[in-house]
């Protein structure tokens, strides 16, 4: 969708971040587990080759997830932030050290202190191999001509803004590495006070580049999609550094645990469910007449069977073979999870 006739395409996707897409959400999914698992399950549930579609439904119904690589996350994450950083400040200044004080204590301007921040941020690159942090200030709507007068309004309060991976959307580098321009996309539902009719979706692109930014917005009613529009522009705070405000924290491949055991985790997914499927089919067992006559009687449990001398009646067993080699397969399968991470 474009901005006018001759403006940007705001809402143009990277060619990788399209490719990735997917992943990020199958990665994201197999982390919490639970109802946001099971929803979808649909995706994950191998349907068998010809499976009747009642049988399939049924099946995804009772399906459950065993989420091992969701305790592992929060393992590492817990054991690397078990003690608080020592901030250390050098100096003289006493406002510099009030500013690193306060933004130690909330660093996003919601409460949260420095460390409990980036916990979520390494959480995040755990699952989706990377996250990114935006350096921002409070925009005003006028110009300040004193530092006292940016400090009593607030202009100078720095603060963080969390993003995953799947939110930046478009960037593009310098011939150093660095980030030329960016564009991060955020969606949420609105509704300004209690007594209005409807929620509606908010969607918002911010652009940066190493001197500006500029804020789109997307507001969708019901099925009416309105126009994209900016709302804000201006200089952000690193303009004088000329560069980007968002910096990215990747993990390497060795340390990205959902993409080493994603695969191992569906695996063990399908085998566990196609395991107590089994288990649960096999309690309600189905009765074989071993007969040469027609048979034609109604069974049930308020029914009875009448048998000639010759006939004899039975139930189907398995014998449980292949259920005792499904169960040690998903043995391997959690100790595999396991070694990998």
């Amino acid at each position: 969708m474009n901005i006018g006739n001759d403006g940007p395409d705001i809402t143009h996707e990277h060619p990788e971040y399209a490719a990735k897409r997917a992943m990020w959400r199958q990665y994201r999914d197999l982390y919490a587990g639970g109802d946001q698992f099971i929803t979808r399950a649909n995706q994950y549930l191998v349907r068998r080759q010809k499976e009747p579609g009642d049988v399939y439904v049924e099946r995804l119904s009772r399906s459950f997830y065993e989420n091992y690589v969701g305790s592992i996350v929060d393992w590492y994450t817990a054991t690397l932030f078990r003690r608080e950083p020592v901030l250390n400040f050098e100096g003289t200044s006493e406002q510099s050290k009030k500013f690193f004080g306060v933004f130690t204590e909330d660093c996003d301007l919601k409460g949260t202190n420095l460390s409990e921040f980036f916990r979520r941020q390494f959480v995040e690159a755990l699952v989706s191999g990377k996250s990114y942090v935006l350096i921002d200030f409070p925009r005003l709507n006028q110009l300040v001509e004193t530092r006292a007068e940016e400090d009593e309004r607030g202009a100078s309060r720095a603060y963080l803004v969390s993003y995953a991976a799947d939110e930046l959307i478009n960037w593009s580098y310098d011939e150093h590495g660095q980030y030329q321009w960016v564009v991060l996309r955020t969606q949420s539902l609105r509704k300004d006070k209690l007594e209005d009719d409807g929620w509606w979706k908010e969607t918002r692109w911010v652009y940066y580049d190493k001197e500006k930014y500029r804020i789109y917005e997307q507001v969708e009613e019901g099925t009416k999609q309105g126009r994209v529009e900016v709302v804000a522009e201006g200089r952000h705070g690193l303009t004088r550094q000329s560069r980007v405000p968002l910096v990215e924290l990747r993990v390497s491949e060795g340390l990205w645990l959902l993409n080493k055991a994603a695969s191992l985790q569906l695996e063990h997914f399908n085998k566990s469910n196609a395991l107590g499927w089994a288990l649960t089919m096999g309690l309600f067992a189905m009765p074989v007449i071993y007969s040469e006559r027609d048979w034609n009687q109604v069974m049930g449990e308020s029914y009875y069977i009448q048998l000639g001398p010759q006939d004899r009646f039975g139930w189907t067993e398995p014998q449980g073979n292949v259920y005792q080699i499904a169960a040690d397969n998903l043995t391997r399968l959690q100790e595999e999870i396991y070694r990998v991470c």
